[in-house]
């Protein structure tokens, strides 16, 4: 079974204003409930805490801070072809944002995601700008294994 989840490599706060999901062979739409995540019935979360965010323009959550990654779990959902769309915002500090999606989970430690670094978004370093969306596979493929053998293949520019 594949499990798709909300992820947040950061080391910065997340923002997470929506999520849905496409099903494109069954045509059909899921857009979980994000303020669901504060009460983990739905969700599990690994090494963050989660509090709602809400203003008169959107309704979110915010992912605190650590130094190791955490994981937001869509309990119950198998998910297999079609799009993931989101809206997620980190932080433009450098080193301190790392913000993705994650799928083909199997466990906290081992799955495939999709991630960004805000921090290289508009910086005037094109090698740092090359960097700005990752794809990685761990636990064999990590961002540096994957940029020291495959230089410039999973890394693009925004």
């Amino acid at each position: 079974m594949q499990r798709i989840i909300l992820t947040i490599l950061t080391l910065a706060g997340l923002y997470a204003e929506s999520l849905s999901y496409q099903m494109t062979q069954q045509t059909m739409s899921f857009k979980p409930d994000l303020t669901k995540l504060v009460e983990q019935q739905v969700w599990k979360i690994v090494n963050r805490s989660v509090s709602l965010l809400a203003d008169s323009v959107s309704t979110g959550v915010r992912f605190d801070e650590r130094s190791i990654e955490g994981v937001a779990w869509l309990r119950d959902f198998s998910f297999s072809n079609g799009a993931i769309e989101c809206d997620i915002r980190g932080k433009n500090v450098l080193q301190r944002s790392f913000v993705g999606i994650v799928f083909h989970g199997v466990d906290d430690s081992t799955y495939d995601a999709v991630y960004f670094r805000p921090f290289n978004f508009v910086t005037e370093d094109s090698a740092r700008r090359s960097h700005a969306v990752q794809y990685i596979s761990h636990p064999q493929y990590t961002w540096s294994r994957l940029r020291r053998e495959f230089p410039g293949k999973f890394e693009q520019p925004v």
